[in-house]
């Protein structure tokens, strides 16, 4: 049982760990850097902020209204304008 308490606070910090890496590159203006974390909090991770801020990259309007529209299905109201 200890394990699983352990284990539980290190998986939610690696779920997050991508969007705030790319947070981190965005302020550092390593763009290329922050689109690539973006994009894996948004596939790795269904986190619908890093599909928003992966969308904002692409030029793509197909690709960009995919990854809007998943943002918006993961409960990121903005996205579904």
């Amino acid at each position: 049982m200890k394990k699983i308490i352990f284990l539980i606070p290190l998986f939610i910090f690696a779920k997050e760990c991508y969007y705030n890496k790319a947070l981190y590159a965005y302020e550092a203006h390593n763009y290329k850097i922050a689109e690539k974390y973006f994009k894996l909090a948004c596939d790795k991770n269904n986190n619908a902020l890093g599909c928003y801020s992966y969308s904002e990259f692409l030029k793509d309007k197909n690709l960009k209204n995919q990854y809007l529209k998943k943002a918006c299905k993961l409960g990121l109201k903005l996205a579904c304008k």
